[in-house]
C-alpha cells in the first residue's frame, strides 16, 4: 500500500481539504465540508470525514492550519477541539506520521511572496491586511494556477498543501501548464 499521499485540512466549522498523490505529483481531490453547530457532534462529524478520507486515498501524512489566536476564544477552543482530533486520527493510525501544523500567516506569506502583492501569470494581485483581502487573494492564487475554486477553506486547504510542498522541496504538477515566476 502507498501511503506517501498527503492530505491538507483547513480544519474549521466550514473546513476545506486537499488531496496531494505522490505518483501523479498532483492534488488529485479537494473539497469543503459545513459542519454541525453543536460542537460535541462536529467532532463525530470532522472525526468521520477525515478518517474515511485517509482510507480512500492512503494517506500517510498530514499537513493542517495551526489555529489562529484572535480576539474569538469560542472560536479558538473549537479549532483547538478540532486539532485534537487531528492528532487523535494521526496517534490511532500505524500508517500516519505526526500531524504537522503550519501559521495561516506563514501559508499567506510565502505564497503572496510579500505582505502588498504577488504576481502570478503576469498579473499583480494587491493584498490588504484585511481578512477577506487575505481569503481573495489565496482564492486568486488557487485559481490562477487552474484549481478554479470560488470557496476560501478549499483555497485555504490547496494554498497550505502547495506551502508544505515548497517546503519540502517536493514537485508538483498544476492544472495550469506554465506558471510565471514559480510562485507555487
Amino acid at each position: 500500500m502507498n501511503n506517501n499521499n498527503i492530505l491538507s485540512i483547513d480544519a474549521a466549522l466550514k473546513g476545506g481539504y486537499a488531496i496531494y498523490n505522490s505518483q501523479k505529483q498532483q492534488i488529485v481531490k479537494r473539497g469543503n465540508w459545513r459542519l454541525s453547530n453543536d460542537v460535541g457532534d462536529s467532532l463525530i462529524e470532522l472525526d468521520k470525514i477525515l478518517t474515511e478520507i485517509i482510507k480512500k486515498y492512503n494517506i500517510g501524512e498530514i499537513v493542517a492550519e495551526d489555529i489562529y489566536l484572535g480576539d474569538n476564544t469560542h472560536t479558538f477552543k473549537r479549532l483547538a477541539k478540532y486539532q485534537g482530533i487531528i492528532e487523535m486520527i494521526c496517534k490511532y493510525d500505524e500508517y500516519l506520521s505526526e500531524p504537522i501544523f503550519i501559521a495561516p500567516k506563514d501559508i499567506k506569506n510565502i505564497l503572496c511572496k510579500n505582505d502588498y502583492k504577488f504576481e502570478l501569470k503576469g498579473q499583480i494581485i494587491y493584498r490588504k491586511d484585511g481578512y477577506e483581502d487575505h481569503k481573495r487573494a489565496m482564492i486568486k492564487h488557487v485559481n490562477l494556477l487552474g484549481y478554479m475554486t470560488k470557496d476560501d477553506n478549499e483555497a485555504d486547504a490547496i494554498g497550505l498543501m502547495l506551502y508544505y510542498l515548497r517546503k519540502k522541496h517536493i514537485t508538483i504538477k498544476h492544472p495550469v501548464k506554465k506558471i510565471i515566476n514559480n510562485l507555487t
